[in-house]
């Protein structure tokens, strides 16, 4: 299943999230509340590949 939705995704064994299209992290036995977290810092994510590919490219 894909989802936005952290209490749909929370009924599954386990959450894997993207970001980019890259694999961004995985959580075991996910909650709402540690799905609803990990999106939060996706952005983060983002951010800091961004900047590991900016640095590759100097």
């Amino acid at each position: 299943m894909v989802t936005h939705d952290p209490v749909a995704a929370s009924h599954a064994d386990s959450v894997v999230f993207l970001a980019d299209g890259q694999l961004a992290g995985e959580l075991h036995q996910p909650t709402p509340e540690s799905v609803a977290e990990r999106m939060t810092q996706l952005g983060n994510f983002v951010a800091a590949r961004r900047n590991t590919v900016a640095a590759g490219s100097k």
